[in-house]
């Protein structure tokens, strides 16, 4: 797994902008589902959390 380089800017709850220091390309497989999902690593003190876009 290679870690990438992310130009994306997120936003959290109250607002706040967070800019992803890299993102990362997976394979999710769920009973019968499969889907290709992109996940990026941020520089915060807060609870991991999973989003969506």
């Amino acid at each position: 797994m290679k870690l990438l380089e992310s130009d994306m800017t997120l936003k959290g709850y109250s607002g706040e902008r967070m800019v992803p220091k890299e993102k990362v390309e997976v394979n999710v497989e769920i009973n019968i589902q499969k889907c290709a999902l992109t996940m990026y690593a941020v520089d915060s003190m807060g609870p991991p959390l999973f989003g969506r876009d």
